[in-house]
């Protein structure tokens, strides 16, 4: 009847005289009360410690954020490319710095260095006629 109270309002609406009595006097509380405070607090424990457990495992498998970390690397990659192909000097100085925010995002990624340096190349390569853009590029990243 109490399963759906969410953890912290443990029952205690419906229940406070018990509660109190059970916290105030220790050595008269009713027996079936203690049973019944007792189960929702374990019950409750249970929950806190789950959660942080996978709190704990999301930092050693990274999998769920290395999924999101490959993605946000993708969407640069594919907004470097599109704003490249739009691109007017005016946009140069924006551009480099869109470049540096991106490379901080790479660099999250384990390969990210080298992925970086792999994006660069293929501008080089695709761009090399916007000898102005290249250079600052260059200057920037290497």
């Amino acid at each position: 009847r109490c399963s759906m109270t969410p953890p912290g309002m443990t029952c205690a609406h419906t229940l406070p005289p018990p509660d109190t009595n059970f916290f105030m006097s220790p050595g008269k509380h009713h027996h079936h009360h203690h049973h019944h405070h007792h189960h929702h607090h374990h019950r409750n424990n249970g929950n806190s410690s789950s959660r942080c457990s996978m709190m704990k495992g999301l930092s050693y498998e990274r999998a769920p954020l290395r999924v999101l970390l490959e993605a946000a690397v993708a969407a640069y990659v594919n907004t470097t490319h599109s704003r490249l192909t739009h691109i007017s000097p005016r946009h140069y100085a924006d551009f480099i710095e869109f470049l540096g925010k991106a490379r901080d995002t790479f660099l999250l990624a384990h390969d990210g260095h080298a992925q970086f340096a792999q994006l660069l190349d293929n501008m080089k390569l695709a761009y090399k006629g916007k000898k102005k853009l290249m250079f600052l590029v260059k200057e920037r990243f290497g």
